[in-house]
């Protein structure tokens, strides 16, 4: 995995484990196992376990000597244990060897809490494309799409704007929080919001000082909705957005254009079925 990292990737929390009265303890730990765990690389060393480790609520200490101390035996198994960020998932791998001290296991823990934090995200992003096919309304739609970017990515300054011919702009559909975006707000001719709806091109505002639009937030992530609107999410301080908030945020918007379409659609097909009939 480092290779494939590259040179400067970063090794993961190692150590190795002696059984010692019937109770895994501390042969020696690596530095990334020190700064992980929260304990000290130098008396980590020659003390059990569990004083090492803790286990996630839903696990106990007994469940140590199951993880750590295999019995001679080589292990590979997911769990969770407590770091200094809070709760990790771990792919737990444990080795047999023999040292000067005697027999011990080589554990290496690598982490797929990001992993498994995308994998969620993914598969509640395929949830919400599921509801917002369902629903047959443009409002329900925004109001669904709303209600995603909070729950799901975290966007909690978000608004849904939709092209408004008599208005010659975009105007508010809906939004989250009632001080978020003003419902007067028309974003016409000339603003940076309506540039990316013209032009169908994301736009990232690091700092909304820079641009003369009235925008709830000191950064801003602009989102089109193809020739409906466009999504517009900010966030209290500047460069509020990194590359996984630009990639979940594409994502969405990707799926809330298709049911937007498929509204659009059904309701052309029933005006079509309407003047059929007449």
């Amino acid at each position: 995995a480092a290779r494939r990292a590259g040179a400067g990737a970063r090794p993961g929390p190692r150590a190795r484990v002696r059984a010692r009265g019937g109770e895994p303890g501390v042969a020696a730990v690596s530095r990334t196992c020190a700064e992980t765990f929260g304990c000290n690389q130098e008396t980590g060393q020659g003390a059990p376990l569990s004083e090492l480790v803790e286990p996630s609520p839903e696990m106990d200490h007994r469940s140590l000597r199951t993880d750590w101390a295999t019995d001679g035996r080589a292990a590979e198994r997911e769990v969770t244990y407590r770091t200094v960020e809070g709760p990790n998932r771990f792919i737990f791998r444990s080795v047999p060897t023999t040292t000067e001290g005697g027999n011990e296991q080589f554990c290496l823990f690598i982490d797929i809490s990001a992993q498994q934090q995308r994998q969620e995200t993914l598969d509640s992003l395929v949830r919400t494309a599921d509801r917002l096919l369902d629903m047959s309304e443009t409002m329900a739609v925004c109001q669904g799409t709303i209600d995603a970017a909070a729950s799901v990515l975290g966007f909690e300054r978000a608004g849904v704007f939709l092209y408004e011919r008599d208005r010659e702009g975009l105007t508010l559909a809906a939004a989250n929080g009632h001080d978020c975006f003003d419902e007067s707000t028309v974003f016409g001719t000339g603003t940076v919001v309506w540039e990316a709806y013209q032009s169908g091109e994301l736009r990232r505002l690091p700092d909304t000082s820079a641009v003369d639009s009235p925008l709830a937030g000191e950064s801003a992530l602009l989102l089109p909705l193809g020739t409906h609107g466009a999504f517009v999410t900010c966030a209290a301080g500047t460069d509020g957005f990194n590359d996984t908030a630009l990639y979940y945020g594409r994502l969405l918007t990707t799926l809330v254009q298709n049911a937007l379409d498929r509204v659009r659609r059904d309701r052309s097909l029933r005006e079509i079925h309407r003047t059929t009939r007449a």
